[in-house]
């Protein structure tokens, strides 16, 4: 497994809410990402069918992350809900279709080799989009840093959040947290003449950050 030297991540979130009567909004996520070796895993990221807010809480029921995973990771255990039923265990069937839910959803994207330095690092790029869905009128996503597959002894990621125009990040929830379960601060800057709110991290283990919002607009109505 390669090391890894750094990951730039970058999350732009579209307000598209405001403009599908306050469906959804959207993710871009674009990920630089330094190993000191080649990356040979395979890898599925979100992208696939629109997941239902329903859908996905079944997800986060059972301890998944709406996240890229490599395949060995996403794909082990598969077929073992047969066997639970068989065992009339409904809560071990229920978690398996979270699972198979998830595989559901997630679309195989391959990195793309940017550069290998003179120093026998790889660059490379991972980008991906997807959906979500506001929950008691707030919206969150969840990113985890650096990419599976790859091993953290020491190296940097960094995070950067371009949240929608007139939102709220809520900062009671907004965090990240490293693998020991403590809380990383937040940088948030205020873009005034954009109306929008950057949300940055920065650390060197394996860190979960979460991002929550809510939009300070009703709906566009023309």
């Amino acid at each position: 497994m390669p090391n890894l030297r750094k990951q730039d991540a970058t999350v732009v979130i579209h307000g598209d809410s405001r403009y599908n009567d306050g469906q959804y909004d959207t993710v871009s996520v674009h990920s630089v990402i330094v190993t000191d070796g080649p990356l040979t895993q395979s890898y599925y990221v979100p992208g696939g069918p629109t997941i239902s807010k329903e859908g996905l809480a079944l997800i986060r029921k059972h301890g998944l992350e709406f996240r890229p995973y490599t395949e060995e990771e996403l794909f082990q255990d598969v077929g073992d809900e047969v066997d639970e039923a068989r065992q009339n265990d409904p809560l071990a069937v229920e978690a398996g279709f979270a699972r198979t839910l998830l595989r559901s959803t997630l679309v195989n994207a391959p990195l793309q080799l940017i550069k290998v330095l003179p120093n026998g690092s790889h660059v490379y790029n991972l980008s991906y989009d997807y959906k979500i869905f506001p929950e008691n009128e707030n919206f969150q996503m969840e990113i985890r840093l650096p990419l599976s597959g790859i091993a953290m002894p020491s190296g940097e990621v960094t995070l950067t959040v371009l949240a929608p125009q007139k939102v709220t990040i809520n900062r009671a929830i907004t965090k990240g947290t490293d693998e020991q379960g403590n809380e990383l601060e937040e940088q948030l800057t205020d873009l005034q003449q954009t109306y929008r709110q950057v949300v940055t991290f920065q650390y060197r283990k394996d860190p979960i950050f979460i991002i929550n919002y809510s939009h300070n607009e009703g709906l566009f109505q023309g």
